[in-house]
């Protein structure tokens, strides 16, 4: 069979070869940044009680929600630049988050839903690599 087919296989390669078309994408660099970013929200949100309350461990338990707002404070950076947010829509979502994080002290889980909220509105209504990302996620 490969023998039979060999030129029609030959020519339609060479023909899909000629129709590619390249997309130019981000360095890898940007991509692992805006990865480590996501997942180091994702590990600092839901970072566990360590069974003693000394260490290093319960240092981190105990600034789990500073480190995540500082990530999500890069992530912001990274969307602004690199997806196309605009800083209006980025202060638009943060300020009232800010809010809420000065306003509920002791249940940072509140901010945190609502930045993610506004982060899903601002990205599902927007075009280009900002809705295409939410569209992907």
């Amino acid at each position: 069979m490969h023998l039979i087919f060999r030129r029609a296989e030959s020519k339609r390669a060479s023909l899909n070869d000629s129709l590619a078309v390249r997309e130019e994408g981000r360095p890898l660099w940007q991509t692992a940044l805006y990865f480590a970013l996501l997942v180091g929200i994702l590990v600092f949100a839901n970072w566990g009680r360590p069974a003693n309350a000394d260490g290093i461990w319960y240092e981190i338990f105990a600034a789990r929600w500073e480190i995540a707002a500082i990530l999500a404070a890069g992530l912001g950076v990274v969307l602004v630049r690199w997806y196309g947010m605009k800083a209006w829509q980025l202060l638009t979502i943060s300020i009232p988050t800010i809010g809420l994080a000065l306003d509920f002290t002791g249940q940072p889980l509140i901010p945190f839903v609502s930045a993610t909220v506004g982060l899903s509105i601002v990205a599902s209504t927007s075009e280009g690599a900002l809705g295409d990302w939410f569209a992907a996620s």
